[in-house]
Formats: C-alpha cells, structure tokens, sequence
C-alpha cells in the first residue's frame, strides 16, 4: 500500500523513526541497525511494509527495497511476528541468507526473540527461498538476479533457478523468466 516515503528524519528512537513529509510525521519502525544507519535531518527514502493485524497498523521501514521483500519472507513464516523479523534483520542480509541456507541455527538462535524451534521452523520454510549469496554462480548476470528472486517466489528452489538462469542470457529480467521457465518446464 505505502512502498516508500521521501522525506526528512525528524527523531530517531531505538526501534524506530518519525520521517517528515510534507507536514505529516510518519512513525516507522526500523532495525537498530537501520536506526543507527539513519541522520537526524536528513532528506532520504524509506522504504515501507504496511503491516496490519486485528488490533493494530504499522509501518516497518528499511533502506534498501531488498531489505522489504526479505522482511515480508521472514514475517511468512509461522511463529516470526515483525518485531522478531526485524531483530533477525540485525544480522545482515547476507549474513542471515547464508545463516538460512547453511541451516545454522546458532546464528540464526543469537537474535531476540528466535529460539531454537523457530530457527528450525525458519530453516525449513525458507531454506529454498532464498538466495546465498555464496551460492549465486558468475553464470547468473545482475539483472538476473531479479529473476532468480521471482522464480524462487514462484516456488522453485534456488539452486534449480539458479541452474536455469546459468544456462540462458537475457536482454530484460521479463525474458529471462519467461526462458527459465521454459527451461524449468521440461
């Protein structure tokens, strides 16, 4: 509903901000890490997942787009709640990619909230979902990446996405899911 909001950091708290636009304060809740990463007056953009429950409506805010549809991956998985998945967020990216495909547990167990039966559960639901930015081959081009995201979406395991994209080279990342699938069809 709200992709993202240009405008200027007003206070920043430990987990979250109030980012001004055009004379209205948005309350966002961030990582500490994006918290600490953000300027008390700063023009910028935050990108936003609208969150909405029963009893509630929030913004959950992140400085990258890819930040976003990570955190609507984590908040899928049953048991992990926003604030849990922005505590996981903490970890990095990368880090917490790996952490999931490498099934480590221990790592994963070091952020708030995440016991052991929810690191597992996490492990299981999204293990295939999502990229290791160890695994990603030179084969697969950065505009491909795009593509591996929607085909793992899609359902598809990552190393068969993977596979599928290393063996195609594509103008635009619509082609290149349109081949893969092909491909991925036989």
């Amino acid at each position: 509903m709200i992709a993202f909001i240009d405008g200027t950091i007003d206070s920043i708290f430990t987990d979250r901000i109030i980012i001004t636009n055009n004379g209205i304060g948005y309350s966002v809740f961030v990582s500490s890490a994006g918290a600490k990463a953000l300027t008390i007056g700063l023009e910028t953009r935050i990108f936003t997942h609208f969150h909405v429950t029963e009893s509630s409506m929030n913004l959950y805010g992140f400085l990258a787009g890819e930040e976003v549809a990570l955190f609507t991956k984590l908040i899928s998985v049953s048991g992990i709640g926003p604030k849990s998945a922005l505590g996981l967020m903490d970890l990095g990216m990368p880090a917490l990619s790996e952490a999931i495909a490498a099934e480590d547990i221990a790592t994963i167990t070091k952020s708030p909230g995440i016991g052991p039966k929810s690191a597992k559960r996490l492990v299981l639901e999204l293990k295939d979902k999502m990229p290791s930015q160890t695994i990603v081959t030179d084969k697969i081009s950065a505009k491909n990446t795009d593509a591996l995201e929607v085909l793992i979406a899609l359902g598809f395991s990552s190393k068969e996405a993977q596979k599928a994209l290393g063996q195609i080279e594509a103008p635009d990342t619509e082609t290149a899911i349109k081949q893969a699938l092909k491909l991925l069809g036989k």
